[in-house]
C-alpha cells in the first residue's frame, strides 16, 4: 500500500498464435494477462492493522484481513496466512465468495466470550462464504457455537484444525451444499462437536470424543461418509443422524469407532447405510440404534453395550461381532435378513432376537448366552446352515410363529433348555443336525408342519432326544 492505495500485482504470461501465413515466416503475438487471487498475511506480533497484509507489513488481526479480502476485487478464493501467536477475537465473515483461513506455525484462535452471534453468542460467524481452515486451533470457554455457519449454499472445508471448549458446539452450521473434515479434533464442547446440516458431508482421519452430548448430529444430507472417524465418549451419543422426509439419504461409515458413549453408539434412520470395519461398543444403552431401508455391515464389532437394534427392510450382515451385552447381543426387525459369520457370546438375554421376514443365515456362533442362543419369531422362511449354538442357558435355537424351516449342518449341544425348538410354524427339513446332551428335548416340534430329518443326531438329553407334538 502506497499513500493508501493497496497495489495489487498480476503476472503476465504471454500466448504465441501462429497464422496461417507461418510458413512465410509471419508471426503473430498476443500478450494474455492471468489474474489471481489476492493473498493477505496477519501476524499479531509484529503487525499493524494500518498496514498493507502483505508478508512484509502484515496486518495484526484476522478480521482486518478478511475486511480486505472481502473488498478484494481479484476472481478466485483469497488466502489469509497467519502467523504463529494467539488471537482473542470475533470474527465476522460475510458475502465473499471463497476464503482460506491458513495458519503458519502454532497459531490458535480463542474465542472472545462476549462474541455476539445468530444463536446468542458465537466466535465465529459466517455466512454467504465458501470457508476453507487450515492447520489451526480454535479454543472456546463459555461461547454458545465457537464457530456458526448460516448461509444458503457453500461449502465449509476444516483441515488439520483442532476445536478445544467448553461452549455448547464446536460448529453448528446450517444451509451448507458440503461440508468437508479432514485431520482435525473436538473436544470438550458441552453440547455437540458437530451440528451440521449440509447436502453432502464427508468426514475423515478426525476426533470427535469428550463431548458433553453428541459427537456428530448431523441431518439434512443426501450423503454422509465417515472415513477414520473416532466419536468416542461424548456423554450420549457417538453420531446421531436425523431423519428427512424429502431427501434419499446414503451413509458410508469404514475404519471408524463410535466406543464409550453414555448412549448410543450410532443412531439414526437413514435411507441406505454401509458400515465397515468399525466398532460401536462398551457404550451404556445401544451400540447400533437404528431403523435403515438397506443395511450392509461388515467387520462390525458391537460389544459390552446394553444392547443392539436394527430394524429395516433389507439388512445383509457379514463377520459381526455380538459379545457380552447386557440384554440381547443383536436384535433385527426386518423384511429380509442375510447373515454369514456372526459370533454371539456372553449376551445376558440371547444372544439374537429376530423377528418378522425372511432370514438366511451362516456361520453362526451363538455360546453362552444367558437366555438362549438364537431366538427367531414370526418370520417368513428361515433357512440356517452352518451354525454352533451351545451352552447357553435356554433353548439353543427358538423358532416360533414362521413358515418353512430348513436347517443343515447345525450344531446344538448342551443347552440349558432344548437343542433346537420349533413351534407354530411350517414344514421343518433337517439334515446334519447334532443337538446333544441338552437339558431338555434335543429336539422339540409343537404345532407345525411336517418333519423331515436325514444324517442328524439327538442323544443324551435331559429330556427326549425328539419330541414331535402336531
Amino acid at each position: 500500500m502506497i499513500n493508501g492505495t493497496l497495489l495489487v500485482s498480476h503476472q503476465v504470461s504471454f500466448l504465441v498464435r501462429i497464422s496461417p501465413a507461418a510458413a512465410l515466416g509471419a508471426m503473430l503475438w498476443a500478450p494474455l494477462a492471468t489474474a489471481h487471487a489476492a493473498t493477505f498475511h496477519v501476524d499479531g506480533a509484529a503487525g499493524s492493522d494500518a498496514n498493507g497484509g502483505t508478508s512484509a507489513a502484515p496486518f495484526a488481526t484476522i478480521q482486518r484481513a478478511i475486511d480486505e479480502a472481502d473488498e478484494s476485487t481479484t476472481p478466485g478464493a483469497d488466502t489469509i496466512i497467519i502467523e504463529e501467536g494467539t488471537y482473542e477475537e470475533i470474527l465476522t465473515i460475510e458475502d465473499d465468495d471463497a476464503l482460506t483461513l491458513q495458519g503458519n506455525g502454532d497459531v490458535i484462535f480463542d474465542g472472545d466470550e462476549d462474541a455476539d452471534g445468530y444463536y446468542g453468542f458465537n466466535a465465529i460467524i459466517v455466512t454467504d462464504t465458501d470457508l476453507t481452515l487450515e492447520r489451526m486451533t480454535i479454543t472456546d470457554d463459555a461461547n454458545e457455537a465457537t464457530f456458526h455457519v448460516d448461509q444458503d449454499g457453500g461449502a465449509l472445508t476444516l483441515t488439520d484444525v483442532d476445536f478445544i471448549g467448553g461452549g455448547r458446539f464446536a460448529v453448528m452450521a446450517r444451509g451448507l451444499d458440503a461440508l468437508t473434515v479432514s485431520g482435525s479434533t473436538f473436544t470438550g464442547f458441552y453440547q455437540s462437536a458437530i451440528d451440521a446440516e449440509a447436502d453432502a458431508i464427508t468426514i475423515t482421519n478426525s476426533t470427535l470424543s469428550d463431548n458433553g452430548w453428541y459427537g456428530l448430529y448431523l441431518g439434512g444430507f443426501t450423503t454422509l461418509q465417515l472415513t477414520q472417524v473416532d466419536a468416542d465418549d461424548n456423554g450420549q451419543s457417538g453420531i446421531y443422524m436425523s431423519a428427512s422426509s424429502s431427501e434419499t439419504e446414503d451413509v458410508t461409515i469404514q475404519n471408524s469407532s463410535f466406543d464409550g458413549n453414555g448412549i448410543h453408539g450410532i443412531s439414526g434412520s437413514p435411507d441406505t447405510m454401509t458400515i465397515s470395519n468399525t466398532t460401536a461398543s462398551d457404550n451404556n444403552a445401544f451400540g447400533l440404534s437404528m431403523y435403515v431401508d438397506d443395511l450392509t455391515l461388515s467387520n462390525v464389532v458391537v460389544s459390552n453395550n446394553l444392547s443392539n437394534f436394527i430394524g429395516g427392510e433389507l439388512i445383509d450382515i457379514s463377520n459381526l461381532t455380538a459379545n457380552a451385552n447386557t440384554y440381547a447381543g443383536l436384535s433385527l426387525s426386518a423384511d429380509d435378513v442375510s447373515i454369514s459369520s456372526l459370533t454371539l457370546d456372553g449376551n445376558g438375554s440371547y444372544g439374537t432376537y429376530i423377528s418378522g421376514g425372511a432370514h438366511d443365515f451362516a456361520n453362526v456362533q451363538a455360546t453362552n448366552n444367558v437366555a438362549g442362543g438364537v431366538f427367531i419369531d414370526r418370520a417368513d422362511d428361515v433357512s440356517l446352515s452352518a451354525m454352533n449354538i451351545q451352552s447357553n442357558g435356554g433353548d439353543g435355537l427358538f423358532i416360533d410363529r414362521s413358515g418353512d424351516v430348513v436347517l443343515q449342518n447345525l450344531n446344538a449341544p448342551n443347552n440349558g433348555g432344548d437343542g433346537i425348538h420349533v413351534e407354530d410354524s411350517g414344514t421343518v427339513d433337517l439334515s446334519g443336525a447334532n443337538a446333544n446332551n441338552n437339558g431338555d428335548d434335543g429336539l422339540e416340534v409343537l404345532r407345525s408342519g411336517a418333519v423331515t430329518q436325514s444324517g442328524s443326531n439327538f442323544n443324551n438329553n435331559g429330556g427326549d432326544n425328539v419330541s414331535i407334538v402336531p
